[in-house]
């Protein structure tokens, strides 16, 4: 698993904490998707006024 920041062609300068499953063996990608908890934390620091 490898953490990346991950953005959307729609949103060029908004980026998201992601994370990758690769295979072991090969490193081919297996699945990508955005971070939950990374995607939580950011969003309970922007309500605290932190991020």
């Amino acid at each position: 698993m490898d953490t990346l920041q991950a953005g959307v062609g729609m949103f060029p300068k908004k980026t998201w904490n992601a994370v990758t499953y690769c295979c072991p063996s090969c490193s081919t990608v297996l699945g990508a998707g955005i971070d939950p908890v990374a995607l939580k934390t950011d969003e309970v620091l922007k309500g605290l006024g932190r991020g």
